[in-house]
């Protein structure tokens, strides 16, 4: 594929990943070993508290060819969710009431993730 082509499919994927409701789609290479030293101290120092999952599989972590052979890139994407006016942070000044994690107050995202990113790929 030239430069043009590959531009051209970038492209086309970051609006197909627009059209989904992804507010950002990027395209990134797959070299992360730049971020490893970073991340092992992060997980030493016990920054990700009980989720025990992000110090495991580091090697699948930061070298994406081997969780998927042939990966030549990566792409991720954001959605935010849950934003109509009954999810606004209004109830939060209230430090008299109780209040649900505004992920927690709509549809899983986890879900809607999914789903949206299986039509995507």
């Amino acid at each position: 594929m030239s430069d043009i082509e590959l531009h051209s499919l970038a492209s086309a994927i970051k609006d197909w990943g627009a059209e989904l409701g992804f507010q950002q789609v990027a395209i990134t290479d797959i070299d992360l070993s730049h971020y490893r030293s970073s991340y092992q101290r992060w997980i030493e120092e016990g920054c990700h508290g009980e989720m025990q999952y992000m110090a495991k599989n580091q090697d699948k972590r930061f070298f994406p060819e081997k969780l998927v052979e042939g990966t030549a890139r990566v792409i991720s994407v954001r959605m935010d969710y849950a934003k109509d006016k009954s999810n606004s942070l209004a109830p939060m000044e209230d430090r008299d009431t109780a209040y649900i994690a505004r992920y927690a107050r709509g549809r899983d995202y986890h879900k809607l993730m999914r789903k949206r990113l299986q039509r995507l790929a």
